[in-house]
């Protein structure tokens, strides 16, 4: 992941220099990609093992591409060549929020090619094929029509204070505003040369409105805890247009404008690569974090990467205690406390688990003979659909509780009483709603099966669990 992310962030660079020269058919000075490469937080994310790189890397391709389609001399129907259809597509299989910029580039594809109504239907067909194909793979499998993750990171509520602090963050952050604002200037420069074709210039557009747009749904959702990662791709956008330009474009600007601002970028860029870095909390909002430097203090490593960086993080010890019990043969679950619940344990009733709050590491020490219960609910579906703690950190608030672990993993005693928790979320699984997820994410996969996911998946994303086991009762049973 770390060779991958990084081969993917030079790819972004490479692409976006490569596509800018082709669409000005001269060679090109690096421009506005300076403020790019120069952030720390582009660095962090390219070899931190997430989708970003990946994400940054699909950006530049497509926008790039559309960019040289639209220098054309010819317009080209809608829907060819097929692959850049197919490339457009592909965004919400990255990331699901970069649905948004699917359909901008969409947008810009249909505009800048030969109008006809058939060929964009076509295109549009094309570009959506791959993405509904694994529409329908992920209902009938999981019984879901979005990612688990969307309902454990509640995508679709509004934590607009949280949002602005987000962005606020990333923003005032080395003067990055200033630093886009400079682009942003350039970008107009660059414009009033005469030198930009109107179909080139709804490439630009789509490229700012799709950040305009996902950058909105970030601030709405209330942003994320880890420092700028969520807006990258958003600043990527609003560069890409002028990432890289001809020497010749901006001399034709009265007094030297762009060669001023040119040199602004260069200078900013220099600075911030050279001396800036993230601190370890946000002055904005202190949920928001430099995950790497959260990483490098909990392992005690400079840079945390394989298996034996990690032996002194807490995850990793966890994980080692499941992996000897299992190798014991306990049936036992393990708890890893949060909040106001101790750690401890509680009898399973098939083998050994372990509950915590990220599974990550503790996953990968355990090994395959552990069951690994993710209490947050990005990768459980039953704690993904409880309630938000109030308060809770943005994207990470969901906590299932020990009653709800014990009633699904747990042995079954029948010493509790009535209105003992466990007893009542065991009385809450037996309720139709929660009977249907649990033979929807694990009954045997048969065809019978796969269309009933299909059938039930609407209902089953709208469900709801409340956290409290007696009040799930009264609502779903």
């Amino acid at each position: 992941t770390v060779a991958l992310g990084t081969a993917c962030s030079l790819g972004t660079v490479a692409t976006s220099a490569a596509t800018q020269r082709r669409t000005w058919g001269a060679p090109v000075a690096p421009a506005a990609i300076l403020v790019w490469v120069a952030l720390p937080s582009v660095w962090d994310f390219s070899s931190s093992g997430l989708e970003t790189p990946l994400l940054w890397l699909w950006i530049a391709a497509t926008a790039g591409a559309l960019m040289v389609r639209a220098v054309g001399e010819v317009p080209l129907e809608p829907w060819r060549p097929w692959w850049l259809c197919v490339l457009i597509g592909l965004g919400p299989l990255i990331r699901p929020d970069a649905g948004v910029f699917s359909a901008c580039f969409l947008v810009a594809l249909v505009v800048v090619s030969r109008r006809s109504w058939r060929g964009a239907a076509r295109a549009v067909a094309v570009a959506l094929a791959v993405p509904f194909a694994y529409e329908v793979f992920r209902a009938g499998y999981f019984g879901i029509l979005v990612p688990n993750t969307a309902l454990a990171k509640e995508a679709g509520g509004a934590e607009l204070t949280d949002g602005v602090a987000y962005l606020q963050d990333l923003l005032s952050f080395a003067a990055t505003w200033a630093a886009i604002l400079v682009a942003a200037s350039l970008a107009f420069v660059v414009l009033r040369t005469g030198e930009v074709p109107r179909r080139l210039r709804t490439v630009w557009l789509a490229c700012w409105m799709g950040a305009a747009v996902h950058a909105a749904w970030v601030v709405r959702v209330g942003g994320d805890f880890m420092h700028a990662r969520l807006l990258l791709p958003d600043v990527l956008l609003c560069l890409l247009p002028v990432a890289a330009i001809p020497i010749g474009v901006v001399r034709r600007v009265p007094a030297r404008l762009g060669s001023a601002l040119l040199a602004i970028l260069l200078l900013w860029a220099i600075v911030v690569a050279s001396t800036q870095r993230f601190p370890a909390r946000s002055p904005f909002s202190a949920s928001i974090v430099d995950e790497r430097r959260a990483y490098v203090a909990a392992t005690g490593s400079a840079h945390p990467v394989d298996l034996d960086d990690y032996r002194h993080h807490i995850g990793s010890k966890w994980g080692e205690r499941a992996r000897q019990r299992a190798s014991r043969g306990d049936h036992v679950v393990l708890l890893a406390g949060r909040f106001d619940e101790p750690a401890g344990t509680i009898p399973a009733a098939d083998g050994t688990a372990i509950a915590i709050g990220s599974i990550g590491v503790p996953g990968v020490v355990a090994g395959p003979g552990v069951t690994v219960i993710d209490r947050i609910g990005l990768a459980d579906p039953f704690a993904a659909r409880m309630d938000p703690i109030p308060g809770g950190r943005v994207g990470h608030d969901k906590w299932m509780t020990t009653p709800w672990i014990e009633a699904r993993f747990g042995t079954t005693t029948g010493t509790a009483g009535p209105d003992d928790d466990a007893e009542l979320a065991r009385a809450a699984l037996d309720c139709p709603p929660l009977r249907a997820l649990t033979d929807a994410v694990s009954a045997p996969l048969t065809p019978r099966r796969f269309l009933q996911n299909l059938v039930d998946s609407p209902e089953l994303t709208r469900l709801r669990i409340p956290s409290d086991p007696g009040e799930a009762v009264r609502a779903l049973c």
